[in-house]
């Protein structure tokens, strides 16, 4: 996992969670799967879905920038702790 040491709450470094209950999984719109410098989000064609489709974080890609954060139209992205 490639995690910037900057990034980081309580001696913890972060990674960026989609909830999939807020994410309209439109890629036609979300800026974060365009503007992640680390192209660490990516759409997935996923009939399972309720959309038909779902967004993805790549955990070895992902630095926990955060800059996905605010650009997410649907408030659906966060930082979290990575899991042990």
């Amino acid at each position: 996992m490639n995690v910037m040491t900057n990034k980081r709450c309580g001696g913890m470094a972060l990674i960026a969670y989609i909830d999939k209950r807020k994410c309209s999984s439109d890629k036609r719109i979300c800026k974060p799967l365009t503007e992640c410098p680390e192209k660490a989000i990516s759409w997935v064609e996923d009939e399972d879905e309720l959309l038909g489709s779902r967004m993805e974080i790549d955990g070895d890609k992902c630095t926990g920038c955060g800059i996905c954060v605010p650009l997410c139209c649907g408030d659906c992205i966060e930082l979290i702790p990575i899991p042990d």
